[in-house]
């Protein structure tokens, strides 16, 4: 199906949908195509009805809990959190533990669940495979988000380093200016939050993917 037509890819799954309702790759299709058209909130509800068929890929999963926030859906979120924590909580694999536990520090967590997610991602930190080596500076800004989620302010700090600010687009710039403001460097903490904002292209036309989701939520608390 062709997504740059997307109201045709749409009808097209919907039949096919409507022959077999187990057929997840088709609300990825919708999903994909009414993220394209800026209806994100009809593209929720279509991953949610993919979501129900229990996919066993997390990365059919990675994103939903963030869109919900992103779509002032505080209570879908914590829904989603818990989620995928009984989904994933006990994976030894590190890509899809630093995925699951930074998923989960987008909103307030009670403390069971940031304990889950602190420990999901430090073991993607501590994991000694070569793909987890390519992806550190990746694990250590969960790392420094996890940690500024416990209050841990100092030692957040130190995950957010030279390194971690050259991934993840603004996000590293926006946590340290966000730990900087709790540790009381007022003026630090503006630096890094203006030169966040003006190193992004923040229209919420092109909010269509997960990454630009996080971007937001961090902009919208810092």
């Amino acid at each position: 199906m062709d997504l740059n037509r997307p109201e045709e890819a749409i009808a097209e799954s919907q039949r096919a949908i409507a022959l077999d309702p187990k057929q997840s790759q088709f609300y990825k299709t919708i999903r994909t195509s009414q993220l394209k058209l800026g209806q994100a909130a009809d593209a929720l509800a279509s991953w949610r009805q993919m979501l129900a068929l229990n996919p066993p890929d997390h990365g059919e999963w990675d994103g939903y809990a963030e869109l919900c926030p992103f779509l002032d859906r505080p209570d879908e979120y914590r829904e989603a959190r818990q989620t995928l924590l009984k989904r994933f909580g006990n994976t030894t694999d590190p890509s899809i533990a630093e995925r699951t536990g930074r998923s989960c520090l987008f909103l307030e967590a009670i403390p069971d669940e940031l304990q889950q997610a602190t420990a999901l991602i430090d073991l993607a930190l501590n994991h000694e495979s070569p793909q987890a080596r390519g992806y550190r500076h990746y694990y250590r800004f969960a790392k420094g988000l996890a940690e500024c989620r416990a209050g841990r302010y100092e030692s957040a700090s130190k995950y957010v380093d030279s390194d971690t600010l050259r991934v993840l687009g603004p996000a590293p710039r926006q946590l340290l200016s966000m730990i900087q403001h709790r540790l009381n460097r007022s003026e630090e903490a503006r630096q890094n939050y203006e030169a966040a904002i003006a190193a992004f292209d923040w229209n919420l036309e092109k909010a269509r993917t997960a990454d630009i989701w996080r971007y937001h939520l961090l902009r919208r608390e810092a």
